[in-house]
């Protein structure tokens, strides 16, 4: 998957995202769990093109540590940078049924929304949510585990599809379904306690 060595990757649950409708847009939140590059085993396995949200200097790291031209995937980079956020990118690119990737246990700057998270209040961004709903797309989670020296699993334990309902807050409503992502996170990491790499204080930092 990267670098030198070649891991072997457990994906569970696959069966939800083939469930969907194959024409339509779909949202992938990862987190800072396990080894998130190793995602791309599961991207792999889909026929549509995949936008990675990323800032341009994580980009660089990644094109060194993966081969973004082997097989038939086509893999394009969306910069959180660039006017609005790249929102616009990430529309277009759910309206033509393709795949968009987001982290959603780190904010990089993007809006938040207060979460309980590991027995505190931490803050979360909402982008993916409030992107997936404008697009009427779903929100598959995938989470990723070191199971030896040589292998990963990468879990898919729910999708979820937000609506936003006229006339309520908007903000109020994404919170609820950024709550629901964050106590996936939190069961998940309560079965794999040491793999958490998120390395800031997401409790604390606000901006």
């Amino acid at each position: 998957v990267s670098g030198a060595k070649k891991f072997d990757v457990d994906l569970r649950d696959y069966s939800k995202i083939e469930s969907l409708d194959k024409e339509a847009g779909l949202v992938l939140l990862t987190s800072h769990t396990g080894n998130w590059q190793v995602v791309f085993d599961a991207l792999g396995k889909m026929d549509k093109p995949v936008n990675l949200l990323m800032l341009p200097e994580v980009s660089q790291t990644m094109h060194k540590a993966i081969d973004f031209k082997s097989g038939r995937q086509i893999i394009n980079i969306i910069s959180p940078e660039q006017h609005l956020g790249g929102v616009v990118e990430m529309m277009n690119a759910l309206n033509r049924g393709e795949v968009v990737c987001i982290m959603g246990d780190r904010h990089y700057g993007s809006p938040i929304v207060e979460v309980e998270f590991l027995g505190s209040t931490a803050y979360f961004p909402y982008s993916a949510f409030q992107i997936a709903a404008s697009a009427k797309a779903p929100v598959g989670i995938l989470l990723s585990s070191k199971t030896s020296l040589s292998s990963y699993q990468v879990d898919i334990p729910d999708i979820l599809t937000p609506v936003l309902k006229r006339g309520s807050d908007r903000k109020e409503q994404l919170r609820e379904y950024v709550q629901k992502y964050a106590q996936i996170l939190e069961g998940y990491l309560m079965k794999h306690p040491l793999q958490y790499f998120v390395f800031r204080d997401i409790w604390s930092e606000k901006e």
